[in-house]
């Protein structure tokens, strides 16, 4: 009988230990929402001039980048693949196809916080310039591109894939030899393809600078 007693005793008083142990570990679990600000204000930017960096990094080590932009160059306008579930459903786009002005962000991949981030405020920025066109060119496929504008909800911008060729970046001065991908930068053409602003992140795993284009955007008749 003693033996029994004991052993319930043991029993239960695991039994409450367990308990405030599990009660005390999910309080501490607990993590908080923190809103990211997506929505970008654009009330009071101002322009300012680009002036483009002697060399490109990823993690600050410095990597190549041939034959960059400039303002006035004139984009190679190549063929690009949009958002589709199945391989067997790839359609192709030009940026020739699009009208009046376009504002393209490349990025290596939308999959990164990054790029994911400023995606969405670009996505929601359209809706201060409706008029324009805003293009985002990855080298991810065109299912990765369908599966991420469905589940960040992208309905504005368009993301574009150049994953299979990789000729967009390496046509347009966007392509980082040492990684395969696609350099961070954003550009505004016109309808003749013609680079009126460019700018280059200088260090590819930071954000692009979104507010001073659209700063200059908004000077654009």
């Amino acid at each position: 009988m003693k033996k029994v007693i004991i052993f319930c005793c043991i029993f239960l008083s695991a039994t409450i230990f367990i308990g405030c142990s599990d009660k005390n570990t999910s309080t501490e679990e607990i993590v908080w929402d923190v809103e990211i600000p997506y929505q970008l204000d654009l009330s009071s930017v101002a322009y300012t001039p680009v002036t483009p960096a002697d060399t490109i990094t990823v993690q600050w080590k410095a990597i190549t980048v041939e034959n960059r932009l400039e303002i006035w160059d004139t984009i190679t306008d190549v063929a690009l693949d949009l958002p589709v579930w199945e391989f067997d459903q790839i359609e192709t786009t030009t940026v020739w196809a699009l009208t009046w002005y376009t504002v393209i962000y490349s990025v290596p991949s939308l999959d990164t916080p990054v790029c994911t981030l400023q995606t969405r405020q670009i996505d929601l920025a359209w809706k201060e310039r409706p008029l324009h066109n805003f293009v985002i060119v990855s080298h991810d496929t065109p299912f990765a591109l369908k599966r991420f504008s469905t589940d960040n909800k992208i309905y504005n911008a368009k993301p574009l894939s150049d994953s299979r060729r990789k000729e967009f970046a390496l046509s347009n001065g966007l392509y980082m030899n040492e990684y395969n991908l696609m350099a961070r930068a954003i550009i505004i053409v016109d309808d003749n393809l013609e680079v009126l602003y460019v700018d280059y992140a200088d260090e590819v795993t930071d954000a692009v600078d979104l507010l001073n284009a659209f700063a200059f955007l908004k000077e654009l008749p």
